[in-house]
């Protein structure tokens, strides 16, 4: 027989882990930790995302635009979406529910042998029972241009295509990586990139806008751990264009403001 308990403290599971007398009474009476995200429902994958760097994106900034730009996807009476709906008795049509998931940096691999190819992704991870939906919610808003941040695989990506598509796509996000650097820019807050600045050109616009859409040279930007209390941003971009990114900061930032 298998029992389930549920421990709710505010340790995290590594102090546990390094508690000698709880971890050793634990073992001996064959209780087993496992973070519990879904309250004991089966863990399953919508799909990935690919097309972004693992390492240099803010996840939880990653997962708050994903999570309101699918409340605005349109799902054209999708199947698999009015199912869902239907046995979880949603009822209104003005935004789509969001069930809970989990964004985190995974290596997904294909293949045997000299074929194998692996690339580092972030992986997305929900119930069982809502993968269905949210790998439905997340296809149709990529495919709507309403997420633009990254390409979105979904799971049996290989099936729906081929391999061979699988295997050139795993190799596109290694290529996506290698090339992709930062350049840390510090001293602008947050609220900064939704004000109205002044080109050089004349033109106003958002300084959000400005970095993502007009500079042909910088990919995006990215929030930090140091964002709120220094205002210290990365700026994407690819390695060959290192220079033209410091040059653009030091030049045409400080006129800005």
């Amino acid at each position: 027989m298998i029992a389930y308990l549920n421990i709710v403290s505010s340790l995290k599971l590594r102090q546990f882990k390094e508690n000698y007398i709880v971890m050793n009474h634990l073992k001996t009476e064959e209780v087993w930790l496992k973070i519990d995200k879904f309250e004991r429902k089966k863990i399953s994958s919508p799909g990935f995302i690919m097309d972004i760097h693992p390492k240099l994106t803010n996840i939880f900034t990653l997962k708050q635009e994903i999570e309101y730009a699918l409340r605005d996807v349109k799902t054209r009476g999708a199947t698999t979406i009015n199912e869902w709906k239907k046995k979880n008795d949603v009822t209104s049509n003005k935004e789509n529910p969001i069930p809970q998931f989990f964004i985190n940096t995974t290596m997904k691999k294909f293949g045997d042998g000299k074929k194998r190819v692996e690339a580092c992704v972030f992986g997305i991870e929900c119930a069982e029972e809502d993968a269905g939906y949210l790998k439905t919610l997340l296809s149709l808003g990529y495919e709507q241009n309403v997420i633009s941040t990254g390409t979105f695989i979904p799971t049996a990506y290989h099936l729906i295509t081929s391999a061979e598509l699988y295997k050139a796509a795993l190799r596109g996000q290694n290529k996506y990586i290698n090339n992709m650097t930062a350049v840390a820019i510090e001293g602008i807050h947050k609220d900064a990139f939704w004000e109205d600045i002044v080109t050089q050109e004349g033109k106003t616009m958002k300084l959000d806008h400005l970095l993502r859409k007009e500079i042909p040279f910088i990919e995006t930007y990215e929030k930090t751990s140091r964002s709120e209390t220094e205002g210290r941003w990365h700026i994407m971009c690819k390695k060959a264009n290192v220079g033209k990114v410091i040059e653009f900061i030091d030049q045409k930032i400080p006129d800005m403001f």
